[in-house]
């Protein structure tokens, strides 16, 4: 009854909001609610709206809509889908809950205070042609190209490289290994921009490690907005980190 009553008030002429962020992503969260590029757009943006780095939307069937800050559809978020996590286990007090993406369950697990898990597809590499950059192109529900670097803290996301990352509409995710059980990240993110962090890049990067044998079936990513665990057992591949609640609020959504 409490969750359809949020939906119920969703419904209303100014749109409540719910913000959360996970390893410094920050998304805004609503309930059954479609929006236009434009609108995404707008929303997102700081100065017109409320800023975020996308889009989330939960309808009464825990079907899960995502939206990339340009206004353009995402297949897969690790971080957002954490936030949603959060968001139901506030409103109902159940840690756990089954959502779905594109047709696809998802299996949420709001583990402890400010910290919750996710079930993630299985990866796979992709083969596409590419003469530019030497790297991986990996499947996760969405697509990532994955390139080693000696320098992460020095590394440049040339015009070059975002022009790639348009072209193939992947994220680009570059990574220097610490040891077998720690690796640093960074990530361009298609249809947004540099962020903080990307869960779903934190697979890619966990699966091509992983495959080659260079870590064990548990590794931490160190992104700049703090640390992910990504790991795969019998039940399959998961993962996992901080996530946490900002604050709620009201905005006409024209």
């Amino acid at each position: 009854m409490l969750l359809k009553s949020h939906y119920l008030l969703s419904r209303r002429m100014k749109m409540q909001f719910y913000k959360y962020e996970a390893t410094q992503n920050d998304f805004i969260l609503t309930l059954n609610q479609t929006f236009e590029p434009q609108q995404v757009q707008k929303l997102c943006d700081v100065h017109q709206g409320i800023g975020a780095d996308g889009i989330i939307n939960i309808d009464q069937l825990r079907i899960i809509t995502i939206y990339n800050k340009d206004g353009s559809k995402a297949a897969m978020c690790g971080n957002g889908l954490r936030c949603v996590s959060h968001l139901l286990y506030d409103l109902t007090a159940q840690r756990n809950h089954k959502v779905q993406v594109l047709e696809k369950e998802i299996y949420l697990s709001y583990l402890k205070k400010d910290y919750a898990q996710l079930s993630m597809q299985s990866p796979c590499f992709i083969k596409k042609k590419n003469k530019d950059f030497p790297g991986y192109f990996i499947d996760v529900g969405n697509l990532h190209f994955v390139q080693f670097t000696d320098h992460i803290d020095s590394f440049f996301f040339d015009e070059k490289l975002k022009n790639f990352s348009k072209e193939n509409h992947c994220n680009i995710e570059v990574i220097q290994q610490i040891d077998k059980e720690n690796i640093k990240m960074r990530v361009y993110e298609y249809g947004v921009q540099e962020t903080q962090s990307c869960g779903s890049g934190a697979l890619a990067c966990f699966y091509l490690l992983y495959q080659f044998q260079l870590c064990k079936n548990n590794l931490k990513i160190h992104v700049p907005g703090g640390i992910l665990e990504v790991f795969v057992n019998n039940e399959g591949y998961f993962l996992k980190g901080p996530v946490h609640f900002l604050y709620k609020g009201e905005i006409d959504n024209e």
